[in-house]
């Protein structure tokens, strides 16, 4: 799995593209901290695909980049 997820040294890639793969892949439940410089924004739902090459993943049908990732927890 390519890194697509760059950042600080608060984020974690490996751990955060191997929640993303299981959200996806056996269909789990997660919560996403994604960076905003005005207001803090949560995805939260099952992943519906990752595109590496464009460096985004879906949630709900919605597009997010991975590059905004902070975190991932799962849901409930």
């Amino acid at each position: 799995m390519p890194n697509r997820l760059k950042g600080n040294h608060n984020r974690e890639p490996e751990l955060i593209g191997r929640q993303l793969a299981e959200s996806l892949n056996d269909r789990i439940m997660i919560e996403v901290r994604l960076h905003d410089p005005w207001e803090q924004l949560r995805v939260i739902g099952m992943v519906d695909r990752i595109d590496y090459g464009s460096g985004r993943f879906s949630v709900n049908g919605d597009w997010f980049r991975l590059d905004d990732i902070e975190g991932v927890d799962t849901a409930g």
